[in-house]
């Protein structure tokens, strides 16, 4: 009998922490975006730690967008199920001819 029908399937399971492929790719867009900004951010590194730590900090908001998006749901979905809700909303006319 099979169970757990509902569930969406994991992609990658490191012991008990479970990723979707959902998930997976937030992640890996946020996380590339942070290391491209990374990358980039490398003159700062000249400033001493003042200028590691403004390169980190200046890196790292992709990621953490990335994940919250990844795993917070509001009345049991998505975000970006929201943004589609949000704009259809917005693009439907507000009065009727």
């Amino acid at each position: 009998m099979p169970t757990h029908l509902n569930l969406p399937d994991q992609v990658l399971t490191l012991w008990s922490f479970s990723l979707t492929a959902r998930q997976l790719l937030l992640l890996l867009v946020g996380g590339g975006i942070g290391g491209t900004l990374w990358q980039h951010l490398a003159v700062l590194g000249h400033y001493a730690v003042a200028g590691e730590i403004l390169r980190l900090l200046l890196s790292l908001p992709p990621f953490l967008l990335a994940l919250f998006i990844a795993w917070y749901q509001h009345a049991g979905r998505y975000l970006e199920i929201w943004m589609v809700v949000l704009v259809r909303y917005r693009l439907r006319p507000k009065r009727y001819l």
